[in-house]
């Protein structure tokens, strides 16, 4: 994970917060659908290539952020 991801989310404006969450939404779900889905039921781990998790790392921040502000309402999954 880049460490200036996390740090870019709290300059951005909550439209652009919104724009970048659902771009980072649509390329980890697109790259999910390319590999297995292997997730350990009892504790939610994800598995799969280092580019499908940093994929998820960086939505999974920015999603986190967005929650924080009250922007999102929408379930956390697929």
């Amino acid at each position: 994970m880049r460490s200036d991801d996390n740090d870019s989310n709290d300059i951005l404006d909550d439209a652009q917060l919104l724009a970048k969450e659902s771009m980072q939404r649509h390329e980890f779900l697109e790259l999910e659908q390319t590999e297995p889905r292997f997730r350990d039921t009892t504790y939610g781990l994800l598995r799969g290539s280092g580019q499908l998790v940093e994929s998820w790392e960086r939505w999974w921040n920015t999603n986190v952020a967005a929650r924080m502000r009250g922007l999102l309402t929408r379930p956390i999954g697929p």
